[in-house]
């Protein structure tokens, strides 16, 4: 009796370690087909890998053809905002009033110049008027805004940068009235060259322009990146910010900037009659200038 039952015994322990057995491989078995869908898978996304790449590929292009069409529709807008500005001057350093007063001072100034104030379409100070006061405290001077002028032709505007010698020692002075994109060249290239990587910078009819040193050529720049590419051709130049550079307000640091550079030197009328400016006013008729007899300089 003893025998038999260590048989029966081991004849169970048998079949439960068969039955484990048979457990484990049934488990093994659905672990593998679970592998095998995850190869396939794999193997199905590893193959859609170029087809991604060629499409990603297709995308940079595609978006590198928008930046460029981006960039050439800013330039052309630019241009066409500076257009409009053609008959527009900037006179700084004319004190802060009343409408009527800031006519009469006007009237004067441009009677000094030999312009007859009949030649003005519409003038007004640029920017907003400080609250409760009628000109700009800085660094313990009083600093008017200055009065944006827009003639009826530009040809009063040549007039006034012709004779703008006139104006010396009064502390009024003028310049470009320049696009927020262009002020910002500008002013990037009035800081290369109190760093004296440029020899000058200036803007004149609206075209910002540099020269590198003394006897190099004025060169016409559109972009920061043509005054890197200038200062360094061997080196890429960065990328413009355009929403930090071009995008933000010009304030008056930036209008002082530009009248600094630009109010010792003295910018000639195009008059075909004559190459250089004489020390008298140019006179010009009192009636308004034709606007489709004007002529982009």
């Amino acid at each position: 009796p003893l025998s038999a039952c260590s048989a029966m015994a081991r004849k169970a322990d048998k079949e439960n370690w068969a039955a484990a057995i048979q457990k484990l491989n049934d488990l093994i078995e659905v672990k593998f087909e679970y592998l095998d869908g995850d190869i396939k898978l794999i193997k199905t996304q590893l193959e859609l890998i170029p087809v991604i790449l060629k499409e990603n590929e297709t995308l940079k292009k595609e978006n590198l053809a928008l930046k460029d069409k981006i960039a050439t529709q800013e330039l052309h807008i630019d241009e066409l905002d500076q257009y409009e500005r053609r008959h527009s001057v900037l006179l700084h350093g004319i004190g802060e009033g009343s409408k009527d007063d800031d006519r009469k001072s006007l009237q004067d100034v441009l009677s000094t110049l030999g312009i007859n104030f009949n030649s003005v379409d519409i003038f007004h100070r640029l920017g907003k008027s400080p609250t409760g006061i009628n000109s700009i405290a800085k660094e313990g001077k009083t600093k008017s805004r200055p009065i944006i002028v827009r003639f009826y032709g530009h040809s009063s505007r040549w007039v006034v940068f012709g004779n703008r010698k006139l104006l010396e020692g009064t502390g009024i002075y003028a310049t470009d009235h320049l696009t927020p994109r262009r002020m910002a060249i500008l002013h990037h290239a009035l800081k290369l060259k109190r760093s004296r990587r440029l020899h000058a910078a200036y803007s004149y009819s609206g075209v910002v322009t540099i020269r590198v040193s003394q006897n190099d050529k004025p060169i016409r720049v559109t972009t920061i990146q043509d005054i890197d590419a200038v200062l360094c051709p061997t080196v890429s130049s960065p990328p413009i910010q355009t929403d930090d550079q071009y995008s933000r307000p010009v304030t008056d640091s930036d209008l002082t900037a530009v009248a600094k550079a630009s109010v010792d030197r003295s910018l000639r009328p195009r008059d075909a009659s004559s190459s250089r400016v004489s020390g008298k006013p140019i006179q010009i008729s009192n009636s308004f200038e034709s606007l489709e007899s004007d002529k982009l300089p």
